[in-house]
């Protein structure tokens, strides 16, 4: 047996925000359980306090449809775990994150097989932790949300530090700027719902992730709620820039 200085164990990798399907779920679980022996594999779920553990994935759903009568669309965890007698790795996925373990005697082994890992949790749109990832509408959302800041600053903070300057200033340009921030905060807050409704973590264990544009991703209930409200933003900012 390999004494634990002879362990090679980078520590566990954490992803967010991974949307995993049947493909990707397999095309990992194959690259973990390459060189490993059917045997000493596990995949495993937790559904109302019970532990479902099989060898494959096709197995693992078939029991829990079994016992449960619900598919794989509505799975909230998965786990992986192989080892033999010199290497391990561990998966375990959540509707959050995505943990990541590899451990071996052999570095070469340890460090390119979790490298393989990682690219793939990365091309499923896994991040680490509090690196989230900027988008037009969440910089339109801020930009709004600061204009309105500084108009609101300008009006009253102005006149207590130079009233003399403050009267000078046009009102006509602080209305403009305060509808502008407005309208901007409105159609920031939309896009930044849309994207990340079409960017959230999905385990589908028996479908596909919903591949294409953003408005692709959507499901029909909030596809219709994406137009109820880009309608109700059109009405808001016609009636902010006619001063209703």
């Amino acid at each position: 047996m390999p004494q634990p200085s002879q362990i090679v164990n980078p520590g566990p990798l954490t992803l967010r925000k991974c949307r995993l399907g049947r493909s990707e779920l397999d095309r990992l679980f194959s690259v973990a359980a390459e060189g490993i022996p059917g045997t000493s594999i596990h995949l495993s779920t937790q559904r109302d306090g019970i532990e479902f553990s099989c060898p494959t994935l096709s197995e693992l759903a078939t029991a829990v449809e079994q016992a449960t009568g619900s598919s794989g669309q509505d799975w909230s965890n998965l786990g992986f775990e192989g080892q033999d007698a010199d290497r391990r790795i561990r998966i375990d996925i959540d509707l959050e994150r995505v943990e990541l373990h590899v451990s071996g005697q052999d570095a070469t082994w340890v460090h390119g097989r979790r490298a393989v890992l990682e690219q793939i949790l990365r091309k499923s749109g896994g991040h680490e932790p509090g690196k989230a990832r900027s988008s037009w509408s969440g910089n339109l959302l801020g930009g709004g949300v600061l204009m309105a800041v500084l108009v609101v600053m300008a009006h009253t903070v102005g006149p207590l530090i130079d009233p003399a300057e403050y009267k000078n200033l046009d009102p006509h340009a602080g209305v403009v700027l305060g509808r502008g921030s407005m309208a901007m905060i409105l159609v920031g807050g939309l896009g930044t719902w849309i994207t990340r409704r079409a960017q959230r973590p999905l385990l589908l264990v028996t479908g596909e992730v919903p591949a294409g544009s953003w408005w692709s991703r959507l499901s029909p209930n909030e596809k219709f709620a994406a137009v109820a409200a880009g309608a109700g933003v059109i009405s808001a900012i016609a009636a902010v820039f006619n001063g209703g």
